[in-house]
């Protein structure tokens, strides 16, 4: 039976899931309660049905969340073609398989220590030899026989999750997309986020998607600042940006020269969210604390990203990364 409890490691929940919406942070903490409950700790292996029931959504919506927390490195997946997926929480399931090899071994100590009756009454009267050992040199076969046995070790079956190999044929469209994309960063993960979303099969999604980039491609946000705040290809056809829609005022009709982005108005370079507001033109802003950790954080909008600083009480700022402002908070 598993303990009613588990190690939650706050520095790994903040660094993983960062960057990820509350949608999939509420869905993988439920993963996660499931999985320490599974007979095999740390995986769960079932139907995208039964990962609905799980986390209370349906099958497409529970796949959709999933691959989009494989695709931000927060867990493994792996799906087969019998319709059984496999979810892997790679620190969970290290845990169980040290816990397990823990137990292995103090029952393989404990074996080794029992002394039966018998051999306990023998071994009563035996006077200890304390006579130099003249013994001459055993033979060959005698040392081959008296050679230790070694204890056969139960092997332990490895979980870890191999990535699927890409095809070596093209997806289609995807040349297309490659070379109208600004910022691919990553081809092979882009050209399997590419596969996953099944635009490879949908003509007309493929259309969509080219629609939407010809159309983002020329707004004023992705040529602000040299292009610094267009997306990554695999997170933004991961999280379907081609559905985004271009701001009143920000189409254009002819590109815009590249302006060369000026290094102060990185938020990196800045020491508060209030200087970085100023930098950057007097951007939307807003300050929240966290009612159990007592974390101050103040966030500005720039470039369709929230960008987020944890305020100390001393009056400093840390600067802790950024993410998409999603529709509901427009």
């Amino acid at each position: 039976m598993a303990d009613p409890y588990f190690p939650f490691f706050v520095g790994d929940w903040l660094r993983d899931t960062r960057a990820c919406s509350l949608e999939s942070r509420g869905v993988w903490i439920d993963l996660l309660c499931q999985m320490h409950l599974s007979e095999q700790q740390g995986v769960l292996e079932m139907t995208w049905a039964e990962v609905g029931r799980l986390v209370g959504a349906t099958p497409g919506k529970a796949r959709r969340v999933v691959r989009y927390l494989a695709d931000m490195k927060v867990c493994d997946l792996e799906e087969h073609e019998d319709g059984i997926v496999v979810i892997l929480c790679r620190r969970m399931a290290r845990q169980a398989q040290a816990r397990q090899a823990s137990r292995v071994r103090v029952q393989r100590h404990r074996n080794g220590r029992l002394v039966t009756p018998v051999k306990r009454e023998c071994n009563a009267d035996v006077t200890p030899d304390v006579t130099p050992d003249v013994t001459p040199d055993v033979t060959p076969m005698k040392r081959k026989c008296n050679a230790a046995v070694p204890v056969p070790v139960p092997e332990r079956e490895s979980t870890a999750l191999s990535p699927t190999p890409l095809s070596s044929v093209t997806p289609a469209g995807w040349d297309a997309f490659l070379a109208a994309y600004p910022r691919v960063g990553r081809p092979k993960e882009a050209q399997a986020a590419w596969v996953r979303l099944g635009a490879d099969q949908d003509e007309a999604l493929r259309g969509r998607i080219m629609a939407g980039l010809a159309r983002l491609k020329v707004c004023g946000e992705w040529r602000r600042d040299g292009g610094r705040w267009i997306p990554d290809a695999v997170k933004w056809l991961t999280g379907q940006g081609w559905l985004a829609t271009v701001p009143e005022g920000e189409a254009l009709e002819e590109p815009v020269p590249v302006v060369a982005l000026d290094p102060r108005r990185s938020p990196e370079s800045c020491e508060s969210a209030e200087e970085f507001a100023r930098a950057v033109g007097g951007q939307r802003m807003f300050g929240s604390v966290d009612a159990e950790t007592r974390i101050q954080r103040r966030c500005v909008a720039h470039g369709g990203r929230w960008h987020e600083w944890r305020a100390f009480d001393d009056g400093r700022q840390e600067y802790l990364g950024n993410r998409l402002i999603e529709e509901n908070e427009e």
